[in-house]
């Protein structure tokens, strides 16, 4: 067996093998030896979750309906997993500015109000008074909730928005907040005006 990878990209602690006439004694032994590791795991480690935001959530009849709830807040301020919105985060609209040339980002949250399977967000052209900005200038991508150390040794954690993944497909498990970054890329031979399109969920 090799393993190839350069520093960190190749970090291998253990290999189990077993003949697949005892596939179902191995299964036994790595279930044993998941359950282990996870003693140990919380034993050594305390995870201190985020506390939630946001206002006490009241669905309108239109958002039971569909089974969500969606939102927008300050791409400077993080939504966390937990999060609700506050009142005035319920907007029906995403707006953005930039110079020609420029990049301009855009969030929109979704809160699921029921399990919905995987959710996926697209954007359609943006038209304005000197053309359109095409749909491939827009990417859309989703922020990743990942584990994060809140003591330097790692021996307490939390979980919080760390990541940008550039796909606009993702889980959304009920009471889950998921928040999907757009990224308007504006040509250098945009014209000024306000230019209009569609997001889809």
């Amino acid at each position: 067996l090799e393993f190839k990878g350069e520093n960190q990209a190749c970090s291998v602690s253990a290999i189990v093998i077993f003949p697949v006439a005892k596939a179902a004694e191995g299964a036994r032994f790595l279930d044993f030896v998941r359950e282990k590791r996870r003693f140990y795991f919380d034993n050594a480690h305390k995870r201190v979750l985020h506390r939630p935001t946001g206002d006490a959530l009241r669905p309108t009849a239109e958002d039971a309906a569909r089974g969500y709830v969606v939102f927008q807040r300050d791409f400077m301020k993080d939504v966390f997993y937990n999060d609700t919105p506050f009142r005035g985060e319920l907007a029906s609209a995403l707006t953005a500015e930039a110079f020609a040339g420029q990049e301009a980002p855009a969030t929109v949250s979704i809160l699921p109000l029921k399990d919905l399977g995987r959710g996926s967000v697209t954007v359609s052209a943006l038209s304005g008074p000197y053309g359109a900005i095409p749909a491939a200038a827009i990417d859309a991508a989703y922020v990743s909730y990942r584990l994060s150390r809140v003591t330097m040794d790692g021996a307490v954690y939390t979980i919080t928005p760390r990541l940008i993944l550039s796909r606009n497909t993702v889980g959304m498990p009920q009471a889950l907040a998921r928040t999907f970054w757009l990224t308007v890329r504006v040509p250098a031979t945009a014209g000024p005006g306000v230019y209009t399109g569609q997001v889809t969920f």
